[in-house]
């Protein structure tokens, strides 16, 4: 189960030291924002998924046809008022999948280490749980750019 579930066709990946903000967004013909998304990508996450993504990609292939460039509006956090909470939702896992040559998900999970490590220390048997941070659609030229930008080749 996901927190939500977004149709995307533009995202911006802005690189920072320690992380990587995403950032997903449908827009129509006419360049109005319909949706947004937005997550961060730990760096340390973003090596441990390193091998997986890579292999996925690779099996994929390249984008055959570039979308459009698409900057985010983002806003200062000192310009809101009053208790907040982050748009910025962090991504522990990536999953991603295709279907008939055109569409695709990236699905994005996360969990508390915290309660892993007492998982695995209490030796539970049950499924450790995750939480569904949010299934984006989108078609697999999208997908594929996606990859192409989190591992640069």
């Amino acid at each position: 189960m996901y927190v939500a579930t977004y149709m995307v066709n533009r995202f911006c990946l802005l690189k920072n030291s320690g992380f990587i903000a995403g950032h997903f967004a449908l827009v129509d013909d006419s360049g109005k924002l319909l949706d947004r998304f937005a997550c961060i990508f730990p760096e340390s996450v973003l090596k441990d998924l390193r091998e997986n993504l890579i292999t996925y990609s690779a099996k994929i292939g390249t984008a055959k046809k570039k979308k459009s460039e698409w900057m985010p509006k983002i806003e200062d956090v000192d310009e809101k008022e009053g208790i907040t909470f982050s748009q910025y939702g962090i991504v522990d896992f990536v999953h991603l999948t295709n279907w008939d040559e055109a569409y695709a998900e990236i699905c994005f999970w996360n969990y508390s280490k915290a309660s892993l490590a007492d998982h695995i220390n209490q030796q539970i048997k049950t499924p450790f749980p995750t939480w569904g941070l949010a299934l984006l659609r989108c078609d697999l030229d999208l997908q594929r750019e996606f990859l192409e930008a989190l591992y640069p080749v």
